[in-house]
């Protein structure tokens, strides 16, 4: 079996969270809420992502992370490169707990 550039024990490798502009903020029922609480943001997984269940997530796939972890968490600022297996691809470390839904756009 041949193996490939991987992450392992829940921590996925996936493209930096581009800021944007300030605070947004949204109406809903007559009350303000910042938008970045609602938000989803999907981020591209880079490198296949094996889990501690077991399980993989393919390199491409979409993961969706609350776009409020992404503009508080120190975490999402620290922007990686990996020379030799990435080219020169930035990346984020992002662990299983801070992710909401993933896509792996295959047909079921």
């Amino acid at each position: 079996m041949k193996i490939g550039l991987m992450s392992l024990n829940d921590f996925l490798i996936v493209e930096p969270y581009k800021q944007g502009q300030g605070l947004k903020a949204e109406v809903k029922n007559g009350f303000a809420f910042v938008k970045q609480k609602m938000e989803l943001v999907p981020l591209k997984l880079l490198v296949e992502a094996k889990l501690t269940d077991g399980s993989y997530i393919p390199a491409g796939s979409s993961i969706y992370v609350q776009e409020e972890y992404l503009t508080t968490h120190e975490w999402a600022k620290k922007v990686k490169k990996a020379e030799s297996a990435l080219g020169s691809q930035e990346f984020i470390i992002v662990e299983l707990k801070y992710i909401s839904m993933i896509d792996t756009h295959e047909q079921v």
